[in-house]
């Protein structure tokens, strides 16, 4: 055996560096949609697209183990945030159809159906403004939100306690007004003394439906 070759067998295998660049022109669209969803996984561009081309089965699954992944809190909180909204939807479906005639039902579904369909557009790939702050955000909406299930429990056992729902379903209504515009880079036109008028408004154009049988 040659002197050196004790040695070189019990040397590490080079590891295989990316040294080959391949080239792939985007429009600036595209690239917002793929850097959005590059920041979902937690990864840079290229380890990005080697993710992908392991999905679709052109490199093989050992690629993956090469890949370093970064924390990606904002989207994890994004997909929290769209659970709440769809939880607080599903409890204002049930009080649409236990309590027709309440007050500010009506604005405070539609507010929430907006702040879900902005969170969805959000994880999709949509651009969003780096001054929002979810954390901020969630708290409002959350604590609305736990009101809101132990009034919808009242009701579904037949003990309805009702006399914080009109001020739960106003707190949803903003919380979900200000999401949305958080998320779509809009400002709200709304002081909350002409929000306040605006859900007035709504609730009289609600109790007007109810009373002719369109909930």
């Amino acid at each position: 055996m040659h002197p050196h070759e004790a040695f070189m067998t019990n040397k590490k295998p080079k590891r295989k560096s990316r040294s080959e660049m391949i080239g792939v022109r985007v429009d600036a669209e595209q690239k917002k949609l793929i850097d959005a969803a590059a920041e979902r996984e937690g990864l840079q561009i290229s380890s990005f697209i080697i993710m992908i081309l392991v999905r679709v089965r052109i490199l093989p699954d050992c690629c993956l183990k090469k890949l370093k992944r970064r924390p990606v809190p904002f989207f994890n909180e994004l997909h929290g945030l769209l659970g709440t909204a769809n939880l607080i939807g599903g409890n204002c479906k049930q009080l649409a159809v236990a309590l027709p005639d309440v007050v500010g039902l009506r604005a405070a579904r539609a507010s929430i159906n907006r702040a879900a369909s902005a969170i969805t557009d959000s994880l999709q790939g949509r651009a969003i403004p780096a001054s929002v702050n979810l954390y901020k955000l969630d708290g409002a909406l959350t604590d609305a939100g736990y009101n809101l299930n132990d009034i919808v429990r009242s009701v579904n056992m037949g003990k309805p306690e009702l006399s914080e729902l009109r001020a739960t379903l106003a707190g949803i209504a903003r919380a979900a007004e200000a999401i949305t515009a958080a998320l779509t880079g809009r400002q709200i036109q709304n002081t909350d003394v002409a929000y306040v008028k605006d859900l007035a408004k709504l609730a009289m154009e609600e109790m007007f439906f109810a009373s002719k049988g369109d909930v």
